[in-house]
């Protein structure tokens, strides 16, 4: 098992409905190119935008087959699933599978590595693609033998026919590629009792680099006469320099060139902050550099924004501020004379990605006029796009390289540190490479907003949740593009619209919230705030109604197809952590539940904690997921856990605050993630399905908070609706 690991130069560009076939005596190459229409989101039929996948398949005579990997690695081992979808279909030998990068280019389909799509979307062609590589290859072989293809079997890479004549890949390569792309009616997929590496835990292809240190992330690029670029970014939105003196920067050793990168006016989008820039001989004179800048800033009109306070002021004004009405169920029904109500209000702070590898980016200019790109990117369809649009010139001259991604949880889908890169290697007309530290990650981010979540039950000791109203407040990601966009709606209220649920009156609304910083993506989005609240008040209506949670779920669920996924995993996660004897437990510990459906996913969480005075134990998780089809288990067993992992530190320890405008935090003493002496069991549990592939990368993170906090309760009878819970525990 091979990688294709050498990204700068090593990337094949091949052009839209062409065969490349292997030049002169020495080399049989036969690389496959389908064009196989399919929706933007296999898991969503309704959605009506068809893109044109290219993925390809290179044989050469040494039986390596070469697959490409149009989607961005940044852990989830996506590479590896890439290739085990088509090397099952294309019955390659895995000895001889190799991966390589592909670069941002449109005939990829979409690149976006975000939503947990990569598998929902382009499994089916993935097996397309696969198959009819084997196709070829079997027509290949009954030409040879001029025999009807029906009798020319493809397997373990080689082609046998009935005679007891075989002819390997390698061997069929060049003949192969002179074939027709046959027909998708033609070709047959697999059977699921069929597939070798569907389903299977097969080892990263990645991993011997992984280990020995010769994998290529964003960091790790170096180029002839590269500069090494650190920025002093404005620390408030919209601010701009109002002078600078860069005297003392100028004098240390190593340090060559001083650059200043205007402030755009808002909105946000993908555009750097205004800033200076220290481009020096090496990374640590460029540090050196940006602490020896004396920088003033011109006023805002966020210079004043304090969060702590807004945030209160949230909670206290929810019930009365503007809203707007995002989804309506109710059902013609008596109402019940029993009727009591319960309400609660839960809130969360912004939160920071912080992965493990800060941004980077490398950028140089050809003598041609266009530019080339090294970058830890998840979106390199979108930093073609956004360079193209800042140098005004065609994106047909923006090549961007992805990198490896040492962790990215949405921050590396927004490209501000690429063009920041482009923008310097243009000026100091030299390649030039970017280089963020801990304190710009954890400063400068595209935060996951803060938010406050109102949920109003109306109870009744006969029918049960008879009516369920919920106000939503967190400032839109659509703000990045639309300053005035303060309404959240679409995508981001998808998941805390219940109209699956059995309850006869509900009704969601979103209350506004202007942007007070740059919002982003982050694992699982506006499920965090969803997830959350309604985990919690799901727990909190069973406790008011006496029944048990995993009772009242059932009975909120039951009867309706759509919700199956959600029953079985909440019945399996209870038989795992021994639900029903939980009260057998020491009076210091309990157990919590809490179930979330998102990306297509159903997953269902028991945490088990204990709690000694404020010293706060998470003992043992137990997670229990739907994710339809598996490619590879052992990477979604590995997703689920570092989904909890995730989860913890943004129950336990996230909080981003601003004050004058300005993040108070900037390291990770100050914003820790998840250390490993705090880190519990973790028992994940997959559900075998059938069904198409779901979600896998973000799902797992939702429903762990609530757990958490039900849990707590469990044990101390005390209700925790605002996180992190360090202010209120010893963790």
């Amino acid at each position: 098992m091979q990688t294709n690991h050498n990204y700068p130069v090593n990337i094949q560009n091949i052009s839209r409905r062409k065969f490349l076939k292997g030049t002169g005596a020495t080399l049989a190459c036969f690389t496959l190119q389908c064009n196989i229409g399919f929706s933007a989101n296999a898991s969503e039929p309704s959605q009506k935008t068809k893109q044109a996948l290219n993925l390809f398949v290179s044989i050469d005579k040494n039986n390596q087959v070469v697959l490409t990997c149009h989607r961005s690695e940044m852990g989830q081992g996506i590479r590896t699933s890439i290739a085990q979808i088509i090397a099952d279909e294309l019955e390659a030998d895995w000895q001889y599978v190799q991966v390589t990068q592909a670069v941002g280019d449109k005939k990829y389909g979409n690149q976006n590595t975000d939503g947990s799509k990569s598998i929902r979307s382009f499994y089916q062609p993935l097996r397309v693609l696969g198959a009819s590589a084997k196709f070829m290859l079997q027509q290949a072989a009954a030409q040879v033998w001029q025999v009807p293809i029906e009798e020319c079997i493809a397997l373990n890479h080689k082609v046998t026919h009935s005679s007891g004549q075989s002819l390997s890949y390698g061997e069929l390569a060049q003949l192969a590629a002179k074939q027709s792309v046959p027909d998708t009616q033609v070709i047959k997929l697999k059977n699921k009792d069929e597939f070798k590496y569907i389903g299977k835990g097969l080892m990263s292809l990645d991993m011997e680099h992984f280990v020995n240190g010769s994998s290529v992330y964003g960091q790790d690029i170096h180029l002839p006469n590269m500069l090494y670029a650190c920025l002093k970014r404005c620390p408030v939105m919209s601010g701009k320099i109002a002078s600078f003196n860069a005297h003392a920067a100028t004098q240390i050793t190593g340090v060559e060139q001083i650059i200043e990168i205007e402030g755009q006016p808002l909105p946000a989008h993908f555009n750097p902050v205004a800033s200076v820039a220290v481009l020096a001989k090496n990374t640590w004179a460029a540090m050196k550099g940006v602490k020896a800048l004396d920088v003033k800033w011109q006023s805002t009109e966020y210079d004043d924004y304090d969060s702590e306070k807004t945030l209160l002021e949230k909670q206290n004004q929810i019930k009365h501020d503007d809203s707007k009405q995002v989804s309506l169920v109710k059902t013609e029904q008596t109402t019940p004379a029993d009727l009591f109500t319960h309400e609660a209000i839960y809130t969360l702070p912004y939160i920071a990605h912080a992965p493990m590898e800060p941004p980077a980016a490398t950028a140089m200019f050809h003598t041609d006029g266009s530019v080339e790109i090294w970058s830890c990117v998840q979106a390199p369809q979108a930093v073609q796009r956004k360079v193209s649009q800042v140098l005004a010139i065609d994106v047909s001259k923006v090549k961007v390289n992805v990198t490896l991604l040492g962790g990215a949880f949405g921050r590396k889908a927004q490209i501000d540190f690429t063009v920041e890169a482009v923008l310097l290697a243009q000026k100091a007309q030299r390649p030039v490479k970017v280089v963020w530290d801990r304190e710009d990650d954890i400063q400068n981010d595209y935060y996951h907003t803060s938010s406050v979540q109102l949920h109003h039950a109306k109870l009744s000791t006969e029918k049960g949740l008879f009516d369920w109203q919920t106000k939503s407040c967190f400032t839109p990601i659509q703000s990045l593009w639309n300053i005035k966009k303060e309404h959240a709606q679409g995508f981001e209220m998808r998941d805390i619209i219940r109209k699956n649920f059995n309850i006869p009156s509900m009704k969601t609304e979103s209350v506004a919230r202007p942007a007070q910083t740059r919002i982003g993506w982050l694992r699982s989005v506006a499920n965090i705030q969803h997830g959350f609240s309604t985990g919690c008040f799901m727990d909190e209506v069973a406790e008011k109604l006496n029944i048990d949670i995993q009772q009242h779920w059932q009975t909120i669920l039951e009867g309706k197809k759509e919700n199956q996924g959600l029953q079985n995993v909440i019945h399996q996660v209870c038989k795992n952590a021994h639900w029903t004897a939980r009260k057998s437990l020491p009076s210091d510990e309990g157990l919590g539940l809490a179930a979330h459906r998102s990306f297509a996913s159903d997953i269902a969480i028991i945490s088990h904690v204990k709690v000694i005075e404020n010293k706060l134990t998470i003992k043992k998780v137990y997670c229990c997921a739907d994710v339809g089809t598996v490619v590879n288990i052992d990477r979604v067993k590995a997703q689920m856990e570092g989904a909890v992992i995730f989860g913890l530190s943004i129950a336990l320890h996230n909080k981003i605050s601003f004050k004058n405008g300005r993040v108070t935090q900037s390291n990770f003493h100050d914003y820790p993630v998840l250390r490993m002496h705090e880190t519990p069991e973790i028992e994940v549990h997959i559900v075998d399905s059938d069904a198409p592939p779901g979600g896998v990368g973000e799902p797992g993170l939702p429903p762990l908070a609530p757990s958490v906090c039900n849990a707590i309760y469990a044990t101390t009878g005390k209700r925790y609706r605002q996180l992190p819970l360090k202010q209120f525990f010893s963790v």
